[in-house]
């Protein structure tokens, strides 16, 4: 595990500083660990230090783990949208 990365976050101030946004991420190999759970508090805690009033998480509809964990935080869904990809080709 020396030298992998196995978790992200990222948590930023937006807009007029009402709400935060943020993200986090868990190498599949890591998870039912508790990192998500850690990561989730970290990004609320820094979210909350930064003034936030409300945070804001994006992630894919189709990721059931990740709406549990979400849930379990007090997230619900406002808004969602629908993401379309293609191979780039050149």
């Amino acid at each position: 595990m020396q030298g992998e990365a196995v978790v992200f976050l990222t948590a930023e101030k937006r807009h007029d500083g009402i709400y935060g946004d943020f993200n986090i991420a868990v190498e599949p190999k890591f998870h039912r660990r508790g990192l998500g759970s850690a990561l989730m508090e970290r990004g609320l805690n820094d979210l909350i230090e930064m003034g936030c009033q409300t945070a804001v998480a994006d992630y894919w509809l189709q990721n059931a783990k990740v709406q549990a964990l979400n849930r379990k935080y007090g997230f619900r869904t406002v808004r969602a949208y629908n993401y379309y990809e293609t191979e780039a080709t050149s």
